[in-house]
């Protein structure tokens, strides 16, 4: 998909397949019917096109009470010229009928003093007073809740004009500004893409398309809670714009929100049926769904048993006909390591008995190690740090949205696959070099106590939590400003100068060196020098 397409749909008569948001009764009923359009007319700005503030049907609310009753005309009168007179019965004329019945009862009781007809009418007013008073606040919260649609339908047409009030120079600008980010997007210089993308929506910013591309590049960078904000953005502005669904999706996978991507992913499909790789992405995240939910029904409190437990490397046997590089006497060695370099490029595969091997014993290795890492150098010795060993891409949901799981089930097995899990979850989260250097992947906290004792202490044969210590050390970023605010991947948080000044001095440390951020040069140092990032293939797009 190009980032300077439209994402709309190619003719009037697909129109009704773009697809908006789901009730919560299509939710969970499902299927490609329940999802409603919003092509058109989605704000239907003529719905008040008949009203007549002068008709009978909006001077009186449908609901009225029509009772048989005589009284009803007067009760009608004093809840609508009147509502609030608290005396309104004071100068109360009886009804015809109710004065003929009051003269009989007096002509039949002639000369006597008797109060029932006078008790009868305070009744009849009584009754009158509370009728009109209920009547009163029926009437309050039917324009009440008039006004509140009114008001509705006024926002959901502004919402509704894509160009806003630009004048068309400042559209054209705003156009310019975009079709330039696009040629940046081409050249993969994606953070220029995002500046420009940024100029043009600070112009115009009632384009979806604009918020759409940016949300793309912001997925390029792994910013992917602005690129989730983004494509949210886009969808607001146009209902129709199926790209956006696309983007949102894109982010969910990768913050790991896959019953939301699915629901974006069913979005698009049914949108553009004929999307391969929609389809593709949506088979795909509805498997992890499916998945997800067959582990957790079959879930007990047992340990899961571990895949390398059940390996067996006697029983593969490495066929005569196999040419490719081999381990000596079971071990990795310098030769080994440039055989297999040149294997690789000329796309040859390791056998599995090797591959199976390596990894069991990596796994060993990491097992026997802390989630700290301490390692001492020598003065006379010098120590070269090209990057870090744990990162947040080796997490599950990593691997699947980046090919690498896929990619090794296709090469070796599914057995594989959970074996490279296995070891992957075993990998330190931190190295601390003479205890006056601190390497990780992502950044600081999002407390100022935490010490590296408590980084020692860490469980890490997991999944990568959400929130806390674990998380932030493969997730957290650098920023310029001080303190902390949300972080710009939705996951971890943005650490300023003042917080790494103040790690670094509870810690005793001299600096910290840290990944996770494309740095053209190689490197970068911030915060007063105490937070270096280094990123040694700064030309991986």
């Amino acid at each position: 998909m190009s980032p300077n397409e439209d994402g709309k749909v190619p003719n009037e008569n697909d129109g009704d397949k773009v697809c908006g948001q789901k009730t919560t009764k299509e939710r969970r009923s499902g299927g490609a019917d329940s999802i409603k359009c919003a092509i058109e007319d989605p704000d239907d700005n003529d719905r008040d096109k008949d009203y007549q503030p002068n008709h009978p049907q909006f001077t009186r609310p449908r609901f009225e009470p029509r009772s048989p009753h005589p009284q009803w005309s007067d009760l009608t009168r004093l809840a609508l010229e009147d509502p609030d007179d608290s005396d309104r019965d004071k100068d109360y004329q009886p009804h015809p009928d109710e004065e003929s019945q009051s003269s009989q009862s007096e002509a039949s009781a002639s000369g006597s003093q008797d109060e029932r007809p006078r008790k009868r009418l305070r009744k009849v007013a009584e009754w009158k007073r509370t009728k009109a008073k209920a009547f009163q606040n029926t009437w309050k919260q039917y324009q009440g809740k008039r006004g509140e649609v009114q008001e509705q339908r006024v926002k959901m047409s502004t919402n509704s004009e894509i160009t806003g009030k630009n004048s068309p120079e400042e559209a054209e600008l705003a156009e310019k500004f975009k079709t330039e980010a696009n040629e940046y997007f081409k050249k993969q210089d994606f953070n220029k893409a995002i500046e420009l993308y940024s100029k043009a929506i600070d112009i115009n910013p009632n384009v979806a398309v604009y918020y759409g591309n940016r949300s793309f590049a912001y997925l390029k960078t792994e910013c992917f809670g602005y690129a989730l904000t983004d494509a949210s953005k886009a969808i607001e502005l146009d209902k129709s714009y199926v790209k956006g669904y696309y983007r949102r999706a894109a982010a969910h996978m990768s913050l790991g929100k896959f019953k939301l991507a699915l629901r974006d992913y069913e979005t698009v499909t049914t949108a553009r049926p004929n999307d391969k790789d929609a389809k593709a992405k949506y088979m795909e995240c509805n498997k992890i769904v499916k998945k997800i939910a067959f582990e957790k029904a079959i879930a007990v409190d047992d340990c899961k048993k571990s895949i390398a437990d059940s390996i067996n490397l006697e029983n593969m046997v490495i066929e005569d006909e196999y040419l490719g590089p081999k381990l000596e006497d079971g071990k990795v060695t310098e030769q080994f390591m440039k055989d297999l370099m040149e294997s690789y490029k000329k796309q040859g595969k390791l056998h599995r008995k090797y591959a199976y091997k390596i990894l069991l014993d990596v796994k060993q290795l990491f097992m026997s190690q802390p989630s700290l890492v301490d390692i001492k150098i020598e003065d006379k010795n010098k120590f070269t740090v090209c990057g870090d060993i744990h990162g947040n891409h080796e997490s599950q949901t990593m691997n699947q949205m980046y090919g690498f799981e896929g990619e090794v089930k296709s090469k070796y097995t599914a057995q594989m696959s959970e074996l490279f899990t296995e070891v992957y979850n075993w990998l330190p989260l931190a190295h601390c070099l003479n205890s006056r250097v601190l390497v990780m992947h992502g950044g600081l906290f999002s407390r100022d106590d935490v010490t590296l004792d408590e980084i020692r202490k860490i469980d890490r044969n997991r999944q990568p939590p959400e929130d806390g210590v674990m998380c932030e050390l493969l997730w957290s970023d650098p920023q310029e400003q001080q303190g902390r605010a949300p972080s710009k991947r939705g996951v971890g948080v943005q650490f300023g100068p003042d917080v790494t000044e103040k790690f670094v001095e509870l810690n005793k440390l001299d600096y910290i060196i840290r990944s996770h951020e494309v740095k053209n040069e190689g490197y970068e140092k911030a915060h007063n020098g105490h937070c270096i990032t280094v990123f040694s293939a700064p030309n991986y797009w």
